[in-house]
């Protein structure tokens, strides 16, 4: 053997040997087939939770135009209090009307949804039997005639304009009620400011997705209290009073979407008045890494630049260690989705993978020692969908039939169970929250074991999958997860205060090539949205996707009821479990509870922590 050999065979004994304690660090020369991915029962701390997508008679959620609901339990408190008005012929409209819809389901407080239709052909409901009423429409024409609206406020009903209208003769005649003197052209803006302290600190300023609009610069009324400005003061929402009730007004659409639910939460508590609001909530972080492992990104890209390394250094160097210090200080469980091609091939021949088995193996075994989970995210980062089922934009191009998406999908399903011989994968994310419907319908056809599907909170693209922490009638859920990579706090405080829960994803290559953040920007944004979680809910659990979803389900199969009075409020609950929780919104400061742990969250929020089915949250002094 000549001198080279002797060299390259000395390279590659020390490269098997690196490899070999790279392998052994991470536990992975141990047998992986030990690797099961049981459901955790998050408050015993271990055994199955039930079988995923085992919802007994829970009820599933379409994710088309919103239809009427009836009662779903009966109690003291009314549970149709809201009316929520959406406009058939305007998506933006449906999703908001269906936004409206899935909060307050979840909240078991269902509402009345009639088309705007309905309403200008004199078909519409008592108004007088509500709450509130919420009008999720853009184009005011399509109610017509707002008389009845306007009596009802005047009675002292409480309307929500939750969509902002579009430039027409209605819009001026709604004015006056709306407290606006006038209005000129409006513009763009890149952060919500807090004026009212809906999140606590008073002009507090939360950066969205950037170039946000709104509708218009108004000139309020005295008396109207706004409750969000842009940077340039522009209001954004406020309230103004209209006889003995209340109209609320929205110049943006950030109320509407699910990124703004913590204010939606809000507005529908003070429009219940001096009642408070009590709802559940679920007390959980979970944290998601999508697309890593994943085949290396060339370019000169901000992240690669300020680091000064090539994104397979990056990875090893700077990601994982950061990575597994976030770990540490919060225990998380991450839930990683690997993908193995950019390729942009939607029919055979299948392209080669780009991603090193190795990479899944280490990182994938590491994940799954700290309790997390590894998470489908398709082979190619294509969204399914045939021609015509999605937007020809993004990552999506086409697909020529089912049996090349079936194709494609078992690929990745071969490489998990060559590494992880054991393993069922149960949750996918879908690649830009993007599913066709002729996918949908036939995912178990794909993946036959999932029974998560994660779905992204914002709706960049306009069709994205819908819907959130509810179990569809095929057995799925459809987990909502919120962006760690553009407005990651507003995000996250919203899901906080709304649904007592940080589903943080990071999508790393999207992280890495849209050069929005710097890696420092990003980690301090997801620090800081765990930290929120930590602050306001004490109990707070952390766990991988599944065992998540199968705590959740546990609220669709339960229901409860609560009454005020002097002493305070009484809440029954019908389906009580060990670990479940609550989030009270009132001004009447709270003193304690019997049978019950109360925590104060925030401004006039206060965490519950039953201990029974049955318990007391003792007011206080006066309002705050």
């Amino acid at each position: 053997m000549n001198n080279y050999g002797r060299i390259l065979l000395i390279l590659l004994l020390f490269m098997t040997i690196i490899v070999n304690l790279q392998f052994a660090r991470s536990g992975v020369l141990n047998d992986t087939g030990r690797y099961t991915n049981d459901i955790v029962d998050l408050v015993a701390g271990s055994g199955d939770a039930g079988a995923p997508g085992d919802t007994g008679d829970a009820a599933g959620a379409d994710t088309e135009e919103p239809d009427g609901a009836a009662d779903v339990a009966d109690g003291e408190i009314k549970k149709t209090e809201f009316l929520v008005i959406y406009d058939a012929g305007d998506d933006i409209s449906v999703r908001a009307g269906n936004n409206f819809r899935s909060l307050l389901t979840l909240y078991k407080n269902i509402p009345e949804m009639v088309e705007a239709s309905d309403i200008a052909a004199g078909n519409g409901p008592d108004y007088s039997g509500f709450l509130g009423i919420i009008v999720a429409v853009r184009r005011y024409s399509a109610v017509g005639d707002y008389s009845g609206l306007l009596s009802y406020a005047a009675a002292g009903g409480s309307v929500f304009f939750a969509c902002p209208g579009e430039a027409e003769g209605l819009f001026d005649s709604l004015m006056s009620p709306m407290g606006i003197y006038e209005a000129s052209a409006g513009g763009t803006y890149d952060y919500v400011i807090d004026r009212k302290g809906i999140f606590g600190e008073k002009g507090r300023a939360y950066l969205n997705t950037g170039g946000e609009y709104y509708y218009r610069s108004p000139r309020l009324r005295s008396e109207c209290e706004v409750y969000f400005v842009s940077e340039k003061g522009a209001p954004l929402l406020w309230k103004a009073t209209y006889g003995e009730g209340r109209i609320f007004a929205a110049n943006s659409d950030f109320v509407s979407l699910y990124t703004g639910r913590g204010v939606a939460s809000a507005i529908l508590a003070e429009m219940r008045g001096d009642r408070g609001m009590l709802y559940p909530v679920y007390g959980l972080i979970t944290a998601h890494l999508e697309s890593f492992p994943g085949p290396a990104i060339t370019g000169e890209y901000k992240i690669l630049r300020e680091v000064r390394k090539d994104y397979d250094r990056f990875v090893k160097d700077v990601l994982w260690p950061d990575m597994i210090k976030l770990s540490r200080e919060f225990d998380l469980k991450y839930t990683i989705s690997y993908v193995q091609s950019y390729s942009s091939e939607t029919a055979p021949p299948v392209p080669d993978s780009s991603l090193p088995e190795s990479s899944l193996l280490i990182y994938g075994a590491e994940v799954l020692d700290k309790g997390g989970e590894i998470a489908l995210h398709g082979y190619s980062y294509r969204p399914f969908g045939l021609d015509g089922e999605l937007r020809e934009t993004g990552w999506f191009i086409p697909w020529d039939s089912m049996e090349s998406m079936k194709l494609f999908s078992e690929l990745p399903l071969k490489l998990l169970k060559k590494l992880f011989p054991g393993y069922t994968a149960r949750v996918y994310f879908p690649p830009e929250g993007r599913m066709g419907r002729t996918a949908r319908e036939n995912i178990l056809m794909l993946m036959k074991d999932i029974s998560v599907i994660c779905v992204p909170y914002h709706n960049i693209l306009g069709d994205q999958l819908d819907g959130d922490f509810l179990t569809r009638d095929d057995g799925i859920m459809h987990y909502a997860v919120t962006s760690g990579v553009k407005a990651a706090e507003w995000n996250a405080i919203n899901s906080v205060y709304s649904l007592g829960i940080i589903s943080q994803s990071i999508d790393i290559p999207y992280a890495i090539v849209s050069d929005y953040r710097s890696w420092d920007q990003l980690l301090y944004d997801m620090r800081n949205a765990f930290n929120i979680a930590k602050k306001m809910i004490p109990f707070v659990r952390t766990a991988g996707v599944s065992s998540a979803a199968a705590f959740i389900r546990k609220y669709e199969m339960m229901d409860f009821s609560y009454e005020s009075s002097n002493d305070g409020i009484r809440v029954s609950i019908d389906g009580f479990f060990k670990g479940m929780s609550f989030m009270l919104r009132s001004d009447r400061q709270i003193s304690g509870a019997e049978g019950a742990e109360v925590y104060e969250a925030g401004r006039g929020l206060w965490c519950i922590l039953p201990e029974t089915g049955s318990f007391l949250i003792k007011w206080g002094g006066g309002a705050e």
